[in-house]
Protein backbone atom coordinates (compact mmCIF):
# COMPACT_ATOMS: atom_id res chain seq x y z
CA UNK A 1 0.00 0.00 0.00
CA UNK A 2 1.56 3.46 -1.07
CA UNK A 3 1.33 6.77 1.00
CA UNK A 4 -0.30 9.77 -0.50
CA UNK A 5 1.20 12.85 0.19
CA UNK A 6 -1.42 15.81 0.66
CA UNK A 7 0.29 19.07 -0.90
CA UNK A 8 0.31 22.90 1.01
CA UNK A 9 -1.96 23.64 -1.89
CA UNK A 10 -4.52 21.05 -0.76
CA UNK A 11 -3.79 21.41 2.63
CA UNK A 12 -4.65 24.87 2.54
CA UNK A 13 -8.29 24.51 0.41
CA UNK A 14 -6.73 24.45 -3.01
CA UNK A 15 -7.90 26.95 -5.86
CA UNK A 16 -10.35 28.71 -4.37
CA UNK A 17 -8.55 29.45 -1.27
CA UNK A 18 -5.53 30.78 -2.73
CA UNK A 19 -6.85 33.23 -4.22
CA UNK A 20 -8.78 34.25 -1.42
CA UNK A 21 -5.72 34.70 0.48
CA UNK A 22 -3.78 36.36 -2.61
CA UNK A 23 -6.73 38.71 -2.29
CA UNK A 24 -5.99 39.49 1.39
CA UNK A 25 -2.10 39.71 0.57
CA UNK A 26 -2.74 42.32 -2.09
CA UNK A 27 -5.31 44.08 -0.09
CA UNK A 28 -2.36 44.73 2.29
CA UNK A 29 0.53 45.17 0.81
CA UNK A 30 -1.68 48.22 -1.29
CA UNK A 31 -2.60 49.83 1.87
CA UNK A 32 1.22 49.83 2.91
CA UNK A 33 2.79 52.67 2.39
CA UNK A 34 6.39 51.19 2.66
CA UNK A 35 5.98 49.24 0.03
CA UNK A 36 2.89 50.37 -2.22
CA UNK A 37 4.64 52.53 -4.83
CA UNK A 38 6.18 49.09 -6.40
CA UNK A 39 2.51 48.19 -7.98
CA UNK A 40 1.38 52.46 -8.90
CA UNK A 41 1.75 50.98 -12.69
CA UNK A 42 0.60 47.57 -12.18
CA UNK A 43 -2.29 45.63 -13.78
CA UNK A 44 -3.84 44.65 -10.54
CA UNK A 45 -6.13 42.20 -11.95
CA UNK A 46 -3.48 40.29 -14.21
CA UNK A 47 -1.05 40.40 -10.95
CA UNK A 48 -3.30 38.82 -8.65
CA UNK A 49 -4.22 36.13 -11.04
CA UNK A 50 0.06 35.58 -11.66
CA UNK A 51 0.59 35.50 -8.18
CA UNK A 52 -2.27 32.90 -7.70
CA UNK A 53 -0.88 30.95 -10.31
CA UNK A 54 2.40 31.06 -8.84
CA UNK A 55 1.58 30.47 -5.00
CA UNK A 56 -0.77 27.52 -6.40
CA UNK A 57 2.50 26.30 -8.13
CA UNK A 58 4.95 27.07 -5.31
CA UNK A 59 2.45 25.00 -2.71
CA UNK A 60 2.32 21.79 -4.54
CA UNK A 61 -0.79 22.94 -6.90
CA UNK A 62 -1.48 20.80 -10.04
CA UNK A 63 -0.30 23.56 -13.00
CA UNK A 64 2.85 24.10 -13.87
CA UNK A 65 3.81 27.92 -13.43
CA UNK A 66 4.85 29.65 -16.82
CA UNK A 67 5.96 32.77 -15.42
CA UNK A 68 9.06 34.49 -15.55
CA UNK A 69 11.56 33.06 -12.68
CA UNK A 70 12.21 35.30 -9.72
CA UNK A 71 15.26 36.96 -10.50
CA UNK A 72 14.68 37.99 -14.22
CA UNK A 73 10.71 39.15 -13.05
CA UNK A 74 12.02 41.61 -10.15
CA UNK A 75 15.73 42.25 -10.39
CA UNK A 76 14.84 45.99 -12.01
CA UNK A 77 12.85 46.68 -9.18
CA UNK A 78 15.86 46.64 -6.42
CA UNK A 79 14.08 45.40 -3.54
CA UNK A 80 15.42 45.62 -0.12
CA UNK A 81 15.30 43.08 2.53
CA UNK A 82 12.84 45.16 4.20
CA UNK A 83 10.86 44.86 1.14
CA UNK A 84 11.07 41.37 1.21
CA UNK A 85 10.05 40.90 4.89
CA UNK A 86 7.40 43.10 4.58
CA UNK A 87 5.70 41.47 1.47
CA UNK A 88 6.22 38.29 3.42
CA UNK A 89 4.41 39.50 6.75
CA UNK A 90 1.90 40.70 4.62
CA UNK A 91 1.38 37.20 3.37
CA UNK A 92 1.62 35.89 6.85
CA UNK A 93 -1.24 38.34 8.21
CA UNK A 94 -2.80 37.54 4.98
CA UNK A 95 -2.90 33.30 6.09
CA UNK A 96 -3.57 34.12 9.12
CA UNK A 97 -6.79 36.04 8.19
CA UNK A 98 -7.53 32.63 6.42
CA UNK A 99 -7.30 30.98 9.87
CA UNK A 100 -4.04 28.96 8.45
CA UNK A 101 -2.31 27.18 11.06
CA UNK A 102 0.83 28.35 12.76
CA UNK A 103 2.50 25.30 11.56
CA UNK A 104 1.37 25.40 7.84
CA UNK A 105 1.87 29.17 7.67
CA UNK A 106 5.54 28.43 8.45
CA UNK A 107 5.36 25.97 5.75
CA UNK A 108 4.78 28.54 3.37
CA UNK A 109 7.02 31.10 4.60
CA UNK A 110 9.74 28.82 4.41
CA UNK A 111 9.09 27.82 0.60
CA UNK A 112 8.84 32.10 0.18
CA UNK A 113 11.74 32.34 2.10
CA UNK A 114 13.92 30.06 -0.18
CA UNK A 115 13.32 32.57 -2.88
CA UNK A 116 14.78 35.84 -1.30
CA UNK A 117 18.04 36.10 -2.87
CA UNK A 118 16.10 35.81 -6.58
CA UNK A 119 14.05 38.90 -5.24
CA UNK A 120 15.95 40.91 -2.90
CA UNK A 121 18.74 43.16 -5.50
CA UNK A 122 19.71 45.78 -3.23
Amino acid sequence: MGTQTTSLYQTLGGQAAIESVVAEFYRRVLEDPRINHYFLRVDMEKLHAHQTAFVAHLLGGPHAYMGRDMAEAHVELHLSKSDFDAVAGHMVAALERHAVSQVHIDAVISKIAALEREIVHK
